[in-house]
Parts: C-alpha cells; sequence; structure tokens
C-alpha cells in the first residue's frame, strides 16, 4: 500500500506512466490521445489500476512536517507500507533561514524519524549532481548526491538507476540498464543487470 507524495508531476501525468508500464503502451499515444479502440477496450477490460493500493498526493511547496502529518493520517486509514517522496529537492523549508545544505539536512533526518515512527518504508528520490557526466565512466557513485551529504548519511539504501545508452545519439527502444546498490547497512553492495523500455518508462530486471 504506497502514498506518492510528487512535488514535480501530476497525478494524470503518474498516471499515464502508471497505464503505459501495466498495459505496455507507449506513453507518447496515452498523452497525445491515439490510442486505438482495441487499446483502449483492452485497458478498460482489464482496469487492474482500479484494484491498485496507490495513494497520490500532488500537492505543490510542501513541507517535510505537512508530508508527514499526511502519511501519519495515510497510515492510520489504509495501513501505508511505502511512501514515496518524488522529489526531496522540490520540499519546501521548514526554516526558510537555514542554509540549503541545512534545510536539506532536516528534510533528510525527517525522513528517517517518518520511517521509525510509521513503520512505513520511506523513499526518497534525489537529484544528481552534474560531475558524473564530466567523467568516462559516468557511473553515479555516492558523493553525486545534490545537495546534502546528509541524505547519504541518513538513508539505509541508496540506488542509483543508471543507462548507458543514455549517452548515446541514438538510443534503442530497449536499452541495456544498472541498478546500482551503492550502499546497503544490511546488505551487499553490488550492480544488478536489467533493460530499460523507454516506450513505457519501464526498468526490467533479467
Amino acid at each position: 500500500k504506497v502514498a506518492f507524495f510528487s512535488l514535480e508531476m501530476t497525478k494524470q501525468g503518474l498516471v499515464d506512466r502508471v497505464l503505459a508500464a501495466e498495459f505496455q503502451t507507449n506513453g507518447e499515444q496515452i498523452r497525445s490521445a491515439t490510442l486505438s479502440d482495441e487499446q483502449i477496450l483492452n485497458m478498460a477490460r482489464l482496469g487492474r489500476i482500479n484494484h491498485m493500493n496507490i495513494w497520490l498526493d500532488d500537492t505543490r511547496r510542501q513541507t517535510i512536517d505537512q508530508i508527514r502529518g499526511k502519511l501519519k493520517m495515510m497510515k492510520a486509514k489504509h495501513g501505508i507500507t511505502l511512501a514515496i517522496i518524488d522529489y526531496i529537492g522540490l520540499i519546501n523549508p521548514s526554516d526558510t533561514r537555514a542554509t540549503r545544505e541545512q534545510q536539506v539536512a532536516y528534510i533528510s533526518r525527517q525522513c528517517k524519524l517518518i520511517a521509525g515512527e510509521s513503520g512505513c518504508a520511506v523513499m526518497g528520490l534525489s537529484q544528481l549532481n552534474r560531475q558524473s557526466e564530466g567523467r568516462s565512466d559516468k557511473r553515479p557513485g555516492l558523493a553525486d548526491l545534490r545537495e546534502s551529504g546528509a541524505i547519504e548519511q541518513d538513508a539505509d539504501v541508496v540506488v542509483f538507476p543508471f543507462r548507458p545508452d543514455y549517452y548515446l545519439p541514438e538510443k534503442p527502444l530497449v536499452e541495456e540498464a544498472e541498478t546500482i546498490i551503492a550502499k546497503n547497512r544490511n546488505g551487499r553492495t553490488g550492480i544488478i543487470g536489467c533493460k530499460f523500455e523507454s516506450a513505457y518508462s519501464n526498468y526490467l530486471l533479467y
């Protein structure tokens, strides 16, 4: 049971992504309303999205304290087990007088506290800085996390999706990709091979 807090995309945009991945339909066709009658009927007939335990919140410019309060209510009402925040850099600071690094450190600590008090897994998405793009090996590392080292310090697990073919002039429809487990407090680190289907925005493990 998932609570998805999106500070960047709208609910409609997120639902479009879910539909594309769930029904193996090109996302551009959904956005441009060029689906065939057969595709629409198949999506309506299957209708699994109606039964997915996902609650979307696309409120812009909210603080981590507001997210914490909402999640507490959703936990009590729906039994949420996973909270996803997309993304940490867009969360409004609770203290506007603090430096950006202090603000992100506070947000990171609150995510840790939310996970502890609610019993939910909390996944906080973060942007990277641009340093990796200037290296010959463009695989991201912990030092590439943007804005604060507190994210690396507080997180139990840090995972980077990596698409080597992203940097090619012409990308294949199905790319060889990697899931890099850069930090794992209670287990192993390493690289897991996978594939990325760009039409569906979908990562697939081998």
